[in-house]
């Protein structure tokens, strides 16, 4: 019997501590429902996304006038864009090794095998 009693022990107390894990975790989750907050209404009274709704419906009804197109002020803009230029590219593999730059490309796979030369 003195036997059985260490076993035991070794038995009992994992399974004691994972009954008790499992009341505390039951207790703490699912214990006392809190009252659940409605995402939906916003402290305004009024529901989420409204005013987005009443933004797109205004532009719904916007139309552009299409005379300032042909206009002689319009016509007289001028474009003072510059022209890009080319800016250095980086490594062809920037996930490469360090030092090993020249990009690996394989240019022909052979399929026969080699035979060594004696």
């Amino acid at each position: 019997m003195e036997k059985i009693a260490p076993m035991g022990k070794k038995i009992i107390l994992p399974a004691l501590l994972v009954i008790i894990a499992a009341f505390a975790g039951w207790y703490f989750l699912a214990g006392d429902q809190a009252e659940i907050i409605n995402l939906d209404i916003i402290a305004g009274g009024e529901p989420l996304g409204q005013d987005i709704l009443i933004l797109a419906s205004k532009l719904e009804t916007l139309s552009i006038k299409t005379e300032i197109f042909s206009s002689a002020l319009f016509s007289s803009l001028q474009d003072l864009n510059s022209a890009l230029l080319p800016e250095p590219q980086g490594r062809p593999n920037p996930f490469g090794t360090i030092g090993n730059d020249s990009g690996g490309v394989i240019t022909s796979l052979s399929t026969t095998p080699s035979v060594p030369r004696r």
